[in-house]
């Protein structure tokens, strides 16, 4: 028997000891040992097993090993993908360990819906791509089925994004993608204004006037790839990885010419006005700023054959705070 052990016993179940202040004191040990060995055995299975599932999680995503580009400098969006002419592809025979080698490009986009937008990176892969990975982690719809060479509309969203958007199997959304020869955009803004500031600086008021110059090619991105042009599409979802989605119809795409004479000019874009109000009672500050926009110099949009002008309204928004200084 182990000494420690007889020794503890004895002095807990002696009746000597248990009207003395010892016997609870060892209890209350004994317990809390216990707990804490449960507890150990607890956080570790525990986490084991989220290491495990996460494990399991990221190769169905991503795969054990990925081949690159340098080029893409750790890039999300393939900028520089590599040949599909490989010895290596489709069938991987250097090594009896890897059991599947398959392609895909990933894209950067904005997925909006009439209410919100999240930007996402899209996966697009092939008719190799082995969906049994994701089955586990299904919760609504089916897996999508691509078939080559013709193009699909069915997608798969994570639960997340699809609660974030309002997205169930069958809704629609459209995706914007990112355009890699979009044009450099060059701002300049200026700022004047006074503080003016009571005796028991408690109360402080800044008339501010700021001015707002710069060229317009993303205004131009926005109408030629988004709101009026060609890259734009519509379709909806199949099935979810712990997400939604459903099958669709074909996709759908619209094009459309658009010229925006200014996108290219630097001139006025927008003169702002501003009174920002602070009033201090310690440890409380209260703030309040009025701002009125007052945008300049509209665009001139030639969608196909029409010309429009666009129509500027002021824009007047107030913000209030309050803050404490602890």
């Amino acid at each position: 028997m182990n000494f420690e052990y007889f020794i503890a016993r004895r002095i807990a179940a002696h009746k000597d000891y248990k009207s003395s202040i010892s016997a609870p004191i060892i209890k209350i040990a004994i317990l809390a040992i216990s707990l804490g060995m449960i507890t150990m055995l607890i956080s570790v299975a525990t986490s084991v097993g989220l290491q495990k599932k996460i494990k399991e999680k990221v190769s169905a995503f991503n795969g054990d090993l990925i081949i690159t580009n340098f080029d893409t400098n750790n890039s999300d969006d393939s900028q520089v993908p590599i040949s599909m002419q490989q010895a290596f592809y489709p069938n991987f025979t250097i090594s009896d360990n890897v059991s599947h080698i398959q392609i895909t490009a990933s894209k950067g986009a904005v997925i909006r819906t009439e209410t919100d937008f999240e930007g996402v990176i899209v996966k697009g892969v092939g008719p190799d791509y082995n969906w049994s990975y994701f089955e586990d982690f299904l919760t609504q719809g089916v897996l999508p089925t691509y078939t080559a060479p013709q193009m699909s509309n069915q997608v798969l969203i994570s639960e997340y994004l699809a609660n974030r958007l309002g997205l169930k199997v069958g809704d629609k959304a459209l995706a914007y993608f990112f355009n890699k020869n979009s044009t450099s955009d060059i701002f300049l803004s200026s700022e004047i204004s006074h503080d003016f500031v009571s005796t028991d600086r408690k109360f402080q008021i800044s008339p501010t006037m700021g001015v707002f110059l710069g060229s317009q090619n993303f205004y131009k991105e926005y109408y030629v790839y988004n709101r009026f042009g060609s890259e734009r599409s519509t379709g909806s979802g199949q099935g979810s990885g712990q997400g939604t989605g459903s099958t669709a119809d074909p996709i759908e795409t619209t094009t459309t010419t658009v010229v925006l004479e200014e996108s290219e000019k630097f001139d006025l874009m927008a003169v702002e006005f501003s009174i920002p109000i602070w009033y201090m009672a310690k440890p409380f500050t209260v703030s309040f700023l009025p701002v009125l926009v007052v945008p300049q110099n509209p665009a001139t949009l030639t969608v196909d054959s029409a010309i429009y002008e666009e129509d500027l309204e002021n824009t007047f928004y107030w913000m209030v705070g309050l803050s404490y200084r602890f």
